[in-house]
């Protein structure tokens, strides 16, 4: 296997964040905050960009990328580190300048070797940069984009508020004076009024809901019920529940419903580094694309923001940043190219 140079260095630029080429120096990532740029009124948003330094102290992190993207036999990859050097330094005695895509250049001029980032590619290689610059007027009267900015901030602040609607107070069902009506045949039983007027008396009763001719038997249809223990004739055997026995399993416990409104996964942890291989913003979609990649024994996780960002899909985890740059590199045929390296504090 013959890995074109141009090719393996365009590797090294989007996979690590620092390594050497014989020859020519230690490439390192660093990242930059917004910069204001009152000259032309413009704000650049953040950004990362490989810096150039002097030295060759990190060819062993290339020699183990190689050896692990390309599968090759550790003395072809530290062969390869020297070949990539060659071509670069004959590239830049015969052209002068070596493009980078997304990265940068390479000059070559007075004996000295610099690199240019590339000014129009700034945050390409995290998918959570990549900004644009804005344009921003002081001093200049504009009452029309003032009125449309006031106008649009208070839509977007209705837009964030959640009317909740007072509930209707619950309506109590009036109860009768049960307690007259039941003074009431007290007073009759104790004067007699049951043994003279019999026929009226029962057909007060029945009126008034404590007599029936269906069931003749009771007097009154608001009886308490009998207690747990005693026994009324006529009545079946009470049911026992039957003992399992010995050495059978318990039934399986009901599963608690997932609630939809929930927000799905776990926070990120700080000093811990995720491979990601997807996002998105609804919650259902992060259980699917979960589901989706539980194949082959990976376990994947939803990483949830704690603000109002994406929802990451992580299926490898660890406090080695370089650990996951491996699992990266060999899993590589299992996802999409566009996964990334994400860690707590990143915007």
């Amino acid at each position: 296997m013959n890995p074109d140079p141009r090719q393996s260095l365009q590797l090294a630029f989007q996979h690590l964040d620092t390594f050497s080429v014989p020859g020519i120096g230690t490439f390192e990532r660093r990242y930059f905050g917004a910069v204001i740029d009152h000259q032309n009124k413009k704000i650049d948003p953040p950004a990362e960009r490989f810096v150039l330094e002097k030295g060759e102290q990190s060819t062993a992190q290339l020699e183990d990328f190689y050896f692990r993207y390309f599968d090759l036999q550790i003395d072809r990859a530290r062969s390869l580190v020297q070949e990539v050097g060659t071509w670069a330094r004959e590239e830049l005695q015969r052209a002068g300048s070596l493009v980078f895509p997304g990265w940068g250049a390479l000059n070559y001029a007075d004996q000295e070797i610099d690199f240019v980032p590339d000014p129009g590619a700034d945050g390409q290689a995290d998918p959570f940069f990549g900004l644009a610059a804005v344009q921003y007027t002081l001093g200049d009267a504009q009452p029309a984009a003032v009125s449309a900015k006031k106008t649009a901030a208070l839509a977007g602040a209705a837009a964030q508020k959640t009317v909740v609607e007072p509930a209707a107070p619950v309506k109590k069902r009036r109860r009768g004076p049960v307690w007259l009506i039941v003074l009431l045949v007290l007073l009759l039983l104790g004067s007699g009024a049951g043994m003279i007027w019999p026929d009226k008396f029962l057909g007060v009763l029945e009126n008034i809901g404590l007599y029936s001719k269906d069931n003749a038997s009771s007097i009154a249809k608001n009886d308490p019920p009998p207690m747990p223990d005693e026994v009324i004739p006529g009545d079946p055997p009470p049911t026992v529940d039957p003992v399992p026995p010995e050495g059978t399993a318990d039934p399986p416990p009901k599963r608690t419903p997932v609630d939809p409104t929930e927000k799905p996964g776990v926070f990120a942890q700080s000093g811990m580094y995720y491979l990601i291989v997807s996002a998105t913003s609804d919650p259902d979609d992060a259980r699917q694309l979960q589901r989706r990649f539980r194949k082959g024994g990976i376990q994947p996780k939803i990483l949830k923001s704690r603000g109002r960002g994406f929802y990451k899909i992580s299926v490898y985890q660890n406090r080695n940043k370089m650990a996951v740059i491996n699992q990266m590199v060999e899993w590589k045929t299992r996802f999409p190219d566009k996964s990334w390296i994400y860690w707590m504090g990143m915007r």
